[in-house]
């Protein structure tokens, strides 16, 4: 056997865990067996237990390629159980294929307590033997606790060997102390089977899937309030994205409405917002603002040259005083702040004739009657009568 690590572990509490490092039993480890001294009901796990409750005890821990001879007749209580050592758990997928993940590997194994922890050996997946002997435990048990200054009165002996798995066992009991914590373990029911890597994996995949369902969820309940007013929308009118959530902002169910009218109906609609902007910022006199109003009644594309670009169609409606410097205009803008009630500023009317006309044009007659009766609602003129007079077009024959 080589000796892998010889020392004193602090211990707390009276026991010393041999785990793979970053990894931490959760379970009961020794209920059910027949001893109570070496717990490995937990797989990937072994828990030790001592007679001293606070204080530091020596542990020598060794391993081997095959199983070492009989216990030497100096050691009092002797048992064993069986390990199963598994490759180090996979990287989380959500970070596969980053440069700076190291693949899954034999574990490094560590004696630790509450605050001690002691790096022992790197072992090789399978199963071993595990034999844990020990020394003076009535003793330990007795003294309780040990100060810095007081004698080492028990000691430990850990042996690992590769070896098919068996039942745990006692070969020796000779401590009261011993005899007591192997009736403690044979009284409690046996836990369920610890899972094994597949098993923990796919554990771990649903909790991740749960939490992100979740969220998930969390998220649509917030956008649902916010976006649309605390009524969820149908998948086709959110599927239309557009000015949809915009216009339920303003009117909850006059969104509905205006995305279930004929697509005849919607058109007429989207070009009368547009003009009812125009005649509302003054504008609809104006030679590119009638074309653009005419290609909207007939079905017409808008021209491109004034219509294709913001600044350019701002500009149309805001011609030069003659003689004179161009006209000093204050642009309004809209603001929507999610939780707060209060109502927008105004757009200019300039600015809501170009955001109507627009989209008024859009091939979607759903998104367009939508977006034109949004850009009307936010600008100077809109609001609740306005609201009201959209409904009234909404009737079959109506124009």
């Amino acid at each position: 056997m080589i000796v892998v690590f010889d020392g004193e572990v602090d211990v707390h509490y009276g026991f010393v865990h041999f785990r793979p490092q970053d990894e931490f039993p959760e379970g009961e480890p020794r209920a059910g067996q027949r001893n109570g001294l070496l717990g490995a009901q937990e797989l990937r796990f072994l828990h030790v237990v001592t007679g001293l409750h606070t204080g530091r005890v020596s542990v020598r821990v060794e391993t081997g390629d095959q199983a070492p001879g009989a216990p030497a007749p100096e050691w009092e209580d002797v048992v064993e159980a069986s390990l199963t050592v598994e490759l180090s758990d996979e990287p989380d997928p959500e970070w596969a294929g980053l440069s700076d993940v190291e693949p899954a590997g034999p574990p490094l194994y560590v004696l630790s307590t509450f605050q001690d922890a002691h790096d022992v050996a790197v072992l090789e997946p399978g199963t071993y033997r595990a034999r844990w002997h020990g020394l003076g435990m009535d003793a330990g048990n007795a003294a309780d606790v040990r100060s810095e200054a007081d004698p080492d009165v028990e000691r430990y002996l850990l042996q690992l060997w590769p070896a098919p798995w068996s039942p745990d066992a006692v070969l020796r009991e000779g401590s009261e102390t011993a005899r007591c914590w192997h009736e403690t373990a044979r009284a409690q029911p046996a836990p369920p089977p610890s899972p094994g890597r597949a098993e923990r994996h796919r554990l771990r995949q649903a909790e991740r899937d749960r939490e992100r369902l979740e969220f998930e969820e969390g998220h649509r309940a917030w956008l649902v309030q916010e976006l649309w007013g605390g009524v969820a929308p149908r998948p086709e009118l959110e599927a239309l994205e557009g000015r949809a959530s915009m216009l339920a902002a303003q009117d909850r169910a006059l969104v509905d409405e205006v995305f279930d009218a004929p697509p005849q109906v919607q058109r007429r609609l989207a070009a009368w917002a547009a003009r009812r902007a125009c005649v509302d910022a003054g504008v609809e006199h104006l030679p590119e603002v009638v074309e653009a109003l005419g290609a909207l009644d007939s079905g017409r594309a808008l021209d491109a040259a004034v219509w294709g670009d913001w600044a350019r169609a701002f500009e149309v409606l805001n011609p030069p005083a003659p003689g004179g410097d161009d006209p000093q205009v204050t642009l309004g803008f809209s603001v929507i702040t999610f939780g707060d009630d209060s109502p927008p500023p105004p757009v200019a009317p300039e600015a809501t004739v170009v955001d109507a006309v627009t989209l008024a044009a859009d091939e979607h007659p759903a998104r367009a009657a939508i977006g034109a009766v949004d850009a009307v609602g936010r600008g100077h003129a809109g609001g609740p009568a306005f609201f009201a007079e959209v409904r009234g077009r909404l009737v079959p024959g109506v124009s």
